[in-house]
């Protein structure tokens, strides 16, 4: 399959702009799982709702890398010791401490929801902050080499008479 160019800006559906990576991870998961983009929404569970399983989480890390260039590691959401509600709920702090965490990710989507493993934790949306972090990552990298680079540069290069 060849990758698909990113889209220009938001698309508008169900009366809710969203946001250009919200769109693209919709467009990945709803192609790797044979779901329309219709069936998922930011609060989807990818695994308890979308029917997702790891390996197409594997599979979603690859595609993202392929179409945006940035490596989306979903192995180091580190969702152990989740404490469950009688309900199988998560716990409020629980959740707390994973908002501490992992700030960038939202987790209040998850409120009220039924966890049945930490797969349960991964959201669309919570996909789309994932790969949010991941190009902010890689630009700060390549931002930061540059710096070097044009550093290096400067002291190499002799002065201009």
């Amino acid at each position: 399959m060849q990758p698909q160019s990113r889209p220009s800006g938001p698309v508008e559906k169900a009366n809710v702009v969203m946001s250009e990576t919200l769109t693209v991870v919709i467009e990945e998961l709803s192609d790797l799982l044979a779901l329309d983009p219709g069936e998922l929404s930011p609060e989807t569970q990818v695994t308890d709702e979308a029917g997702g399983e790891s390996i197409e989480l594997l599979e979603f890390a690859f595609r993202i890398e392929k179409r945006l260039g940035v490596r989306l590691r979903i192995q180091d959401l580190d969702f152990k010791d989740l404490e469950l509600t009688p309900q199988g709920t998560l716990a409020p702090a629980t959740l707390a401490r994973l908002a501490a965490q992992y700030p960038f990710y939202n987790f209040a989507s998850l409120a009220g929801k039924k966890i049945h493993n930490r797969l349960s934790l991964i959201t669309v949306a919570g996909l789309a902050s994932l790969v949010d972090q991941a190009v902010a990552q890689e630009a700060a990298t390549v931002e930061a080499d540059t710096g070097k680079t044009a550093k290096t540069s400067a002291a190499v290069s002799p002065p201009l008479p």
